[in-house]
């Protein structure tokens, strides 16, 4: 086996002097995801160790950001010196990882979705002590567009919300493969359950699904679903979710409605707000990384993670209820996944 000898590499690391109590990051999968858009805002902390599926990736990007040392995953959660691990491999591997670093003690960014089964949920839960610290890459709750419509609408009431996802067709995409990747409901339709749960500001009571009947595509495979949330304040949310459409036409579209007022949010770049009268405000295409990982740098800071735990795990237990939903043409109330997470049939 090639993996028992092979040390860590070790790199030249970044020059400049950081504080002494700066976080202290290493990081799992470096592909283009987060080449692009997590490590280039990492700001000041120390890069520990680096570790990809293909080792030479990992040295070249350890070299690129400043990585002290390339390795294996074990070697970047085992270090003594990192407290704080980002997994971003592919999806079928983030709750092990998780699992493994949590135990280790570490805080943990993991890229969505958190995980791809509620075994593996439960896993996640249970490695999670009261004094954990979490963080999953939904961004899209960070955007400037999503700011400026959530202080818009405000306290108006229970609110209707819809949004509708062009995600465009893939071809072969390892997204698509139900043991890598979970398939485009799990893998990706985490964001939008994510942001509307975010601008409710309510727990998820219920999720019912609908997939355009496709022959020979089951439920987890679906790239076509209507997907509508219940809340508990009373807010609606109904998500449209499609694989179908033309990538002439933009990725999302969020519309919001409550008290009199009516926002828009088109595409994280133009963003309508309608009450006495209507104004548009226009902005280049942001959908919140860049400010997510400030927030989670801060947090590391404070000890406070952005997300708050419970709504962590009750996002990805709705997006698994969505499935669930496809699965059985049937409503599935939280309360039922709730208590699958905690007795585990």
């Amino acid at each position: 086996d090639m993996k028992l000898d092979r040390r860590p590499v070790t790199l030249p690391g970044k020059k400049a002097s950081l504080p002494r109590e700066a976080p202290a990051i290493g990081a799992i999968g470096v592909g283009s995801y987060a080449s692009k858009f997590l490590l280039p805002y990492l700001g000041n902390t120390a890069l520990r160790g680096v570790a990809s599926g293909r080792g030479h990736s990992a040295t070249a990007a350890g070299k690129r950001f400043g990585f002290a040392f390339a390795g294996d995953p074990d070697q970047v959660i085992a270090d003594d010196q990192t407290d704080t691990v980002i997994i971003a491999t592919r999806h079928d591997l983030h709750a092990d990882l998780t699992v493994r670093a949590l135990q280790a003690g570490k805080a943990v960014f993991v890229e969505k979705p958190l995980c791809l089964t509620i075994d593996e949920l439960r896993d996640i839960d249970n490695a999670a002590g009261d004094d954990c610290f979490l963080h999953v890459g939904f961004n899209r709750r960070f955007a400037p567009a999503t700011r400026l419509v959530k202080d818009f609408i405000g306290n108006a009431g229970p609110m209707m919300i819809t949004c509708r996802i062009n995600a465009g067709p893939l071809h072969g995409h390892w997204l698509q493969d139900i043991a890598q990747g979970g398939g485009r409901i799990i893998g990706e339709g985490c964001h939008f359950i994510d942001l509307l749960r975010h601008l409710a500001a309510s727990p998820i009571v219920r999720v019912s699904s609908t997939a355009v009947n496709k022959p020979g595509v089951s439920a987890i495979e679906s790239e076509d679903a209507a997907i509508d949330l219940a809340f508990e304040n009373g807010s609606a949310g109904s998500i449209v979710y499609t694989g179908s459409g033309s990538k002439a036409m933009t990725k999302e579209r969020y519309e919001l409605f409550a008290g009199g007022r009516c926002a828009v949010l088109d595409d994280f770049s133009a963003v309508e707000l309608y009450s006495g009268d209507k104004k548009i405000k226009r902005m280049r295409r942001d959908t919140g990384q860049q400010e997510q990982m400030r927030a989670f740098v801060n947090g590391l800071a404070t000890g406070t993670a952005p997300i708050p735990y419970p709504e962590l795990i009750e996002v990805t237990l709705a997006t698994l209820a969505a499935i669930e939903s496809l699965t059985r043409s049937a409503p599935v109330d939280m309360a039922e996944m709730w208590r699958l997470l905690e007795g585990g049939e």
